[in-house]
């Protein structure tokens, strides 16, 4: 559906932004990311150096019907694809996120 910096929120809800780089700055994959999300909010999963890039797995974000691409991320434990699965589905996410924030 989206080539690229779209994540996706609900089925029908996808968060997006402007091409104009000046406001904002999408995060690269990276098969070791520094960052995940919780809910909307984008967290450290580890400490993070001054200007050291901040990345997200990709895979997290894609459900099985999300076309495959090659990962070239230089990571120790690099995938060399990145794949989306049905467990990344958002109805599952939303359930999930739901049962624990206690909704």
């Amino acid at each position: 559906m989206f080539d690229r910096y779209a994540y996706p929120v609900s089925n029908e809800v996808f968060m997006l932004w402007d091409d104009d780089p000046t406001g904002w700055a999408p995060q690269n994959h990276c098969c070791e990311p520094n960052t995940g999300f919780d809910g909307l909010n984008v967290i450290a999963l580890r400490n993070i150096s001054k200007g050291e890039e901040l990345t997200l797995d990709y895979a997290n974000l894609l459900d099985e019907t999300a076309q495959p691409f090659e990962c070239r991320c230089g990571a120790a434990n690099c995938r060399g694809l990145v794949t989306g699965t049905p467990n990344n589905s958002v109805n599952k996410r939303e359930k999930q996120n739901k049962v624990f924030n206690g909704r």
